[in-house]
């Protein structure tokens, strides 16, 4: 199977995460009236697996979530019900599918917010490489290889009944985190609605 077959077929749907014990193991929670929903601000880049092992996000802002519902609460979950507000209701980011955060990491070298100048040299074993991105700590930087865009897909939470389950949220914003004020979750659907004040 090529890798194109890989991403866009029925192997690529999102898994989620694993659900933490309550909302309140989360960075932020709170009560939406049917559901309880925690999250966690994840910056450009995201958890996925078991060992929750952290992979770079390009452009992307992650958040993170868990989703808690009531008894009563027998409708399906919306991925569409999300917003992210950046600094107030200034510009109201949606959420994008995990397949084609999959496939942006996967080309982002064809993103012109990520082109550089990179030059290289060196003599013997010794080299130098001049204008090449540092890799946040502790991220695996693979965005070209199965590992990274494969995560992407199986770490987006999954659309559906809601017993109980958590995974990511992703954001498409190319602009400076640096400059970001204000970071709002909101949530308005079947199961109520919610605000949660990310920074």
């Amino acid at each position: 199977m090529t890798a194109f077959a890989t991403l866009w077929g029925q192997g690529g749907r999102p898994q989620g995460l694993p659900l933490k014990s309550k909302p309140a193991d989360y960075e932020v929670s709170g009560d939406a009236g049917k559901l309880q929903i925690g999250a966690t601000y994840m910056g450009r880049s995201f958890g996925a697996g078991e060992k929750g092992s952290l992979h770079d996000a390009g452009n992307f802002i992650v958040v993170e979530i868990g989703v808690f519902a009531s008894k009563t609460f027998q409708d399906e979950l919306r991925t569409a019900d999300f917003q992210l507000r950046v600094d107030g209701k200034k510009l109201v980011l949606l959420p994008v599918a995990p397949n084609l955060v999959a496939h942006t990491l996967r080309n982002r070298d064809s993103d012109p917010q990520r082109r550089r100048l990179i030059l290289g040299g060196g003599m013997g074993n010794g080299g130098i490489v001049v204008g090449a991105p540092t890799p946040p700590e502790n991220v695996i930087n693979n965005p070209d290889g199965p590992q990274n865009w494969n995560a992407a897909i199986e770490s987006g939470i999954p659309e559906g009944a809601i017993h109980g389950r958590a995974g990511n949220l992703f954001f498409d914003y190319p602009g400076k985190m640096t400059k970001v004020n204000c970071l709002i979750l909101a949530y308005e659907g079947l199961g109520g609605k919610l605000e949660l004040k990310l920074r």
